[in-house]
């Protein structure tokens, strides 16, 4: 979304939704070697991209850790409660679990280098 919206995040949910998102999936279903990382993405998507080769990993936290992060992001560097968001999200990683379309789960609290080279290993 960044990339499509002059370096930063959209803040119009709206425009990120009708306007970026079918360009942003546009870019990933043409790409041939790519780590796309996002919190969602449409389920019958993911599909035809694991039919075309792409490996689906899913980064996993739980809510407590979740909650912590968090709390510590809105007190310490002033982001905005991702409570908004969360429920969603973890309700979007079980759907594509459940559905059998995760390649691969990795710990988010382990080592950001162990967490690299799982990716790294799967990909």
């Amino acid at each position: 979304f960044m990339e499509l919206n002059g370096g930063e995040y959209p803040q119009d949910i709206e425009y990120k939704e009708k306007t970026l998102r079918p360009k942003l999936e546009n870019k990933v279903r043409q790409a041939e070697n790519m780590i796309f990382l996002t919190s969602y993405c449409n389920p019958e998507l993911l599909k035809e991209l694991k039919s075309k080769g792409f490996k689906v990993i899913q980064l996993v936290l739980e809510m407590d850790e979740f909650q912590r992060r968090n709390d510590r992001r809105m007190k310490e560097q002033g982001y905005a409660d991702a409570n908004t968001w969360a429920k969603e999200a973890f309700s979007f990683h079980k759907e594509v679990r459940d559905a059998g379309l995760v390649d691969k789960e990795i710990d988010t609290t382990l080592p950001i280098k162990e967490i690299v080279r799982q990716v790294l290993e799967t990909y």
